[in-house]
C-alpha cells in the first residue's frame, strides 16, 4: 500500500544527507475552525508489517506554545491524574526501564519488535542515551496508583550520527527546517519527545491530551526549550496527527522509509472493540477531519502512541 500523499500544492520534495528524499509541508493555517494547521494527507493506522512506512516530523515552538496554553484545550488537569519524573537512574536503567515500558504499549503497533529495541542493541541504546544523558529522561503518568502510560524525552545534538537502522532525516536537520518556516528570532534548543504512550487500558479516557500537554509545560516552562519536536509513523493508529496537531505540534515535513521490524506483529488488532481507531481508512486524514466511517468523532487521546 502506498502511504505518500499524492502531489499537493505547496509541497517540496527535497532530499537529505544520505540523499533520501523528504516532503516538506508549507506552513499555512486550516480553514477548519478546530484545527490550527493543515494536514499532511498521509493515512494512518498502516500495518507494520507493510514494506514501507511514511515518517512524519511534528513541532512546536515555545511562542506557539505560549499562545495556546490558555486556551480550554489546554488541559492539564484531570483528577487523579500526576506526572512522575524516574529520577537517580543511570543511562543503563534508564534504557533497561524504558524498553519495560515498550512491552506495555499495544502490540499490534510492533514498537517493541523493532530492530533497534532488541535485546541484541541493548548497548547501542545505552549509548545513545548517555550521549545526551542532560537531557535523556522518562516521564510516567498515573491515574492514582495505576500506571497509564509514558513518554521518553531525548536530546538533540548537531553532530549527531544515525545508526545503522535509523535511516532517513536527522533530527537536527528536521528541526532546522521548522526553525526555518517558523522564523524563529532566537537559534533552537530543541528537544525531542522521543517516545509518547497511553497503555491500552487507559485509552479514550482523556489521560492522552493530559499527558502531552503537561509534557510540553515541563519541557517549556521547566527545562527552558524553545522547540519540542517528534516524529511519527504511519503505523500509528488512525487520527494520530490530528491529537498532535490539536495540540499545537505542527507537521512539516515527511519521508518514506523501509520496515525496521526485526520480526513481523500480529495483525490486525485483536483486542476487542477498539479495533477499528487503529486501522486505515477509519479517519479521513487528507482533509484533516476526525469523523469515522459513521459519522462520530474519536476520543481525543486515542492515538497517544508515537
Amino acid at each position: 500500500m502506498s502511504v505518500i500523499a499524492t502531489s499537493r500544492k505547496g509541497f517540496k520534495e527535497q532530499f537529505d544527507q544520505n540523499g533520501v528524499p523528504f516532503v516538506e509541508i508549507p506552513k499555512k493555517t486550516s480553514t477548519k475552525s478546530d484545527r490550527k494547521f493543515a494536514g499532511s494527507g498521509l493515512g494512518f493506522g498502516q500495518s507494520p508489517n507493510d514494506e514501507t512506512f511514511a515518517k512524519l516530523h511534528l513541532a512546536i515552538s515555545k511562542p506557539v506554545y505560549e499562545g495556546l496554553k490558555e486556551s480550554d484545550h489546554y488541559t492539564m488537569s484531570k483528577e487523579g491524574f500526576s506526572v512522575r519524573p524516574v529520577l537517580g537512574a543511570d543511562a543503563k536503567t534508564l534504557a533497561n526501564l524504558f524498553i519495560e515500558r515498550l512491552k506495555k504499549v499495544e502490540p499490534s503497533l510492533g514498537w517493541a519488535n523493532r530492530y533497534k529495541y532488541q535485546p541484541e542493541n541493548l548497548d547501542s541504546l545505552v549509548a545513545e542515551i548517555a550521549e545526551d544523558f542532560e537531557d535523556s529522561m522518562i516521564l510516567d503518568f498515573y491515574d492514582g496508583d495505576t500506571h497509564v502510560g509514558f513518554t521518553k524525552i531525548s536530546g538533540i545534538t548537531v553532530n549527531w550520527n544515525p545508526r545503522d537502522h535509523e535511516k532517513g532525516l536527522d533530527k537536527y536537520s528536521a528541526v532546522t527546517v521548522f526553525a526555518r518556516q517558523e522564523e524563529l528570532k532566537k537559534a533552537p534548543n530543541p528537544i525531542e519527545i522521543d517516545k509518547f504512550a497511553m497503555f491500552p487500558n487507559s485509552m479514550g479516557r482523556g489521560f492522552g491530551k493530559c499527558a502531552l500537554a503537561s509534557t510540553l509545560d515541563y519541557l517549556f516552562e521547566q527545562r527552558g526549550y524553545n522547540v519540542v519536536y517528534l516524529d511519527t509513523r504511519t503505523t500509528n493508529p488512525a487520527g494520530t496527527e490530528d491529537f498532535y496537531q490539536k495540540l499545537g505540534l505542527r507537521a512539516f515535513c515527511y519521508e518514506k522509509l523501509k520496515n525496521d521490524l526485526a520480526k513481523p506483529v500480529g495483525w490486525p488488532p485483536k483486542h476487542g472493540v477498539s479495533d477499528i481507531r487503529y486501522i486505515a481508512g477509519y479517519v479521513g486524514q487528507s482533509n484533516g477531519s476526525n469523523e469515522n466511517i459513521d459519522g462520530g468523532t474519536q476520543p481525543d487521546d486515542i492515538a497517544g502512541p508515537k
